[in-house]
Parts: C-alpha cells; structure tokens; sequence
C-alpha cells in the first residue's frame, strides 16, 4: 500500500508521529506549494523537513520553489528530499503534478502565482479490483481524485473552482495562467476532488466542474477560451 502524508501540519508531536506510523508505513511527505503572497512567507513548507525526519521518509518539494525553502542549509547528507519538475510518479497510480511555472510572458512576475504549485493526482481506476470472496459491503463509485490547495480551490459552495493569485488579498490568478492549469491536469482521470480547508470537496464530475469555472473565471475576468485552439482571447 502506498501512504502519502500530503500538506503536513505546522506543529509536530510525538503522538501524531506514532499514530501515523501505527496507522501505516508511510512512503512520502509531500507539500504541494507556497500559498501566500508574500514569497518569504513559506508556511506551506512549514516543518516538513522535521517531518521527513521523524517518520523516516521521502519529501518531494517542487524544483521551482526552490529559492523558498528556507531551510535549504539545514538539510544533511542523509536527508531524502526529492526536488522534481512537471510530474513525478511516488508510488502505484499516485504522481505529482505541477500546475505553476508555465507563464507566457505577457503575464508580469509580480502576478504569477507560485511556479512549483502543484495537486496530487491518485488513480484509484487504476487499482485492481478486490477478491470475489472479501467484497465491500455497501460498494463506492472508484474513480480518480485530485488533491489540492489553493491551485486549484474548491469553493466553500463545493460546487466549483476557484483560482487565486494571493488567498489573502483576494487577488484572482490571471488569465493565462488558469489555462495552463487547466493544460496541466486535462488528460488526468478524476471524478473527485478535495482541497486543504475543512469541507472543500466534490465529490462528482470534477473534472467537468474544473471545465466550466475555467471558462467562468476567464470570463469574469474579461476573456474567453478559443473553441479547439490552446488559447484565450479578449472578449470585446
């Protein structure tokens, strides 16, 4: 069985790394990306290089977030930290993959959002099926799930996406950005969907609501998605 700790909590106790270690054996550590708009301000990655260390395992950090990483001079020779780009597989139909990064350049550097953001994409289709002889009693839709953040938000609504540059001064991501997340994750099988916050989940077609607040964020920022062609134009 494959056990991601996906988005590590701040604060670090005994008695959490001795559940997690009861409940199973945990493969990886993961941090998707920064959030906040102040770039110094790296509370995503937070303790996870103490959590690596306490639970005996992996950390994937996004290459691009690199400079971000403040505790860069912290970490020893038999540290595992894997810095990785675009995707990376970390275990059976679980990979990473980056939604930041790919920016044209029209779009200025101070409203880029984090370029190593990124969502954790488990294909539970697949996996294979269990015994005839140890059926779940009350079987569940199996489909593919995407974890996130603030990538890709969920609404309070859980009925769809958002997008933001800065969570915290509300500032919504640009135009071309949204494309190329939308670009990153297309191909990717996924019905489900759950975000970092408390109740931010959906739990059906996904992947189209995904679709559709695309287009509803470009056009509530003044574009438009070209029909067949990988661009956006300006709706006039």
């Amino acid at each position: 069985m494959c056990c991601v700790y996906w988005f590590t909590p701040y604060f670090v106790f005994v008695i959490s790394v001795e559940a997690i270690e009861g409940y199973c054996d945990i493969s990886s550590t993961c941090t998707c990306h920064l959030s906040l708009c102040d770039p110094a301000d790296a509370q995503f990655f937070s303790t996870s290089l103490t959590w690596c260390r306490a639970l005996g395992v992996p950390l994937y950090l996004n290459e691009a977030d690199k400079e971000w990483f403040q505790r860069l001079g912290d970490i020893r020779p038999e540290d595992e930290v894997v810095w990785w780009t675009g995707r990376k597989g970390i275990g059976p139909g679980v990979t990473l993959v980056q939604c930041g990064g790919y920016v044209l350049p029209i779009a200025p550097a101070d409203l880029r959002h984090f370029p190593g953001s990124s969502i954790l994409h488990w294909d539970r289709l697949s996996e294979p099926p269990p015994p005839l002889d140890n059926l779940p009693t009350k079987p569940t839709p199996v489909s593919g799930i995407i974890f996130t953040a603030d990538t890709i938000m969920v609404q309070p609504t859980q009925s769809k996406f958002t997008f933001i540059w800065s969570a915290p001064n509300m500032i919504p991501l640009g135009p071309h950005d949204v494309l190329k997340i939308l670009e990153a994750v297309e191909d990717l099988p996924f019905h489900q969907a759950t975000s970092t916050w408390p109740g931010r989940f959906i739990r059906e077609n996904a992947k189209e609501v995904l679709v559709d607040s695309v287009a509803s964020h470009l056009g509530r920022i003044g574009w438009k998605r070209v029909a067949g062609l990988e661009k956006i134009v300006p709706v006039i």
